[in-house]
């Protein structure tokens, strides 16, 4: 570490976990593969318990305590350069309600997969897709450039529409106009503006319980066959759609109502939140359901349904820098 980089770090996410401190410079290795002289964030000053691997745009990389943005290469840039991949992209396939742990590394050829879970498994897959994750093709969504900065920095794209499916056949419109949200492994829960919220947790039947300061809905959401539908760049784009199961997670220790319609069922935390004044965020909760290719060269995301609890592999690799999403077609404009 050069003296420079001390207390340069400094990182705080949307839900106001946080971590200081220096850049340190290391090799960093990922099964066989070693990136010599990696540049990472020590947190010694964090409330976060794990390690975050910053696997975004190079633009949006941890800011230093001055708000001046450090400029390095992340793991997938360094990834790329190394030759272990053939572009700077990758595919996440989080895999129903599983937990989330790091645990297994494996590489074939150009592709490289760490898994997400313990059982059932999910990955990220740097340098390539999995053909058997998912439903049909993938679609070609454009990533949208911060119109302030000029700059490709997040994993924002264009949610056309947002309703609610029912077996009863009716069927409640939630977004009716373009919106643009925020693609983000990193946060737990979908975060929705406020008035949408309000509706969906109405919808939902969301409420308040003595034991936990959070909202709660029973952990058999869904078994009325409720289905989220979330339209994408029009109304040509793909639509990803969720089972309203996956908005209910169940706590370490199981909850129970003691009282009103839901006495004596199991009691989880609702999945959603609302944004404010903030970008909406589609985070695990909704990211579950479907799987995603980040091609951060040509500014695009591959999206199609995921095919959860698959144990069978198919890996595609990008066939070379730039390259276009494999098994994907552009949505029309």
């Amino acid at each position: 570490m050069a003296d420079g980089d001390r207390g340069k770090f400094s990182a705080e996410y949307a839900d106001g976990s946080f971590a200081r401190g220096d850049f340190i410079h290391d090799v960093f290795r990922i099964g066989d593969i070693k990136l010599e002289n990696t540049t990472m964030g020590l947190g010694s000053d964090t409330d976060i318990s794990f390690g975050l691997l910053g696997i975004g745009y190079t633009e949006f990389e941890a800011p230093d305590a001055c708000q001046e943005n450090i400029k390095y290469d992340n793991i997938p840039v360094s990834l790329a350069k190394s030759g272990a991949i053939n572009s700077v992209a990758y595919s996440l396939w989080l895999n129903d309600l599983s937990k989330m742990n790091p645990s297994v590394t494996d590489r074939t050829g150009t592709q490289l997969t760490i898994s997400l879970s313990d059982s059932p498994t999910g990955n990220v897959l740097f340098g390539g897709i999995d053909t058997t994750k998912f439903e049909g093709n993938l679609a070609r969504l454009d990533i949208l450039e911060n119109q302030e900065r000029k700059v490709f920095d997040e994993f924002v794209v264009q949610l056309s529409s947002m309703s609610i499916e029912s077996d009863d056949s009716c069927d409640i419109d939630l977004v009716e106009s373009p919106l643009p949200v925020l693609l983000d492994s990193g946060t737990t829960n979908t975060v929705l503006p406020d008035d949408i919220f309000r509706q969906l947790k109405t919808i939902l039947g969301a409420t308040h319980i003595d034991q936990v300061p959070d909202l709660v809905v029973p952990c058999n959401l869904g078994t009325d066959g409720m289905i989220f539908s979330f339209q994408f760049q029009g109304e040509q784009g793909p639509k990803i759609r969720v089972n309203a199961n996956q908005f209910a997670t169940r706590f370490p220790d199981p909850i129970f109502f003691d009282s009103g319609p839901n006495e004596g069922n199991e009691a989880c935390a609702l999945g959603v939140e609302s944004a404010d004044d903030d970008i909406p965020i589609l985070g695990d909760t909704f990211l579950r359901s479907a799987y995603v290719v980040h091609d951060l060269v040509n500014n695009q995301i591959g999206i199609a349904n995921a095919k959860f609890n698959v144990t069978e592999s198919n890996i595609v690799p990008f066939t070379s820098m730039g390259a276009t999403i494999p098994s994907s077609t552009p949505v029309p404009k």
